[in-house]
């Protein structure tokens, strides 16, 4: 009779450890899916900053060049402080 109990009871014991074990194993692969889903955002952010950073530089490759000292970049302003 002691050791039907004792089996019993393991028995019961081993049921929760598996229940909780799945549960665990759920939550964890549910994590991975919401990781996925963020990497797979930040990969489209990465992707668009890119995108913007070169156009960027495309538009700047393009500016006409400068005089150092400001003359062709705002020439009224520099014949009213005397430059």
């Amino acid at each position: 009779m002691k050791l039907d109990f004792q089996l019993i009871y393991l028995t019961g014991q081993i049921s929760e450890t598996v229940k909780w074990e799945k549960n665990q194993l759920q939550r964890l692969a549910d994590g991975c899916h919401e990781l996925a889903l963020r990497l797979t955002k930040l990969e489209i952010l990465v992707f668009t900053l890119d995108s913007v950073i070169e156009s960027l530089q495309d538009q700047l490759r393009w500016l006409p060049q400068r005089d150092v000292r400001g003359y062709n970049f705002m020439p009224q302003f520099a014949i009213q402080v005397g430059l």
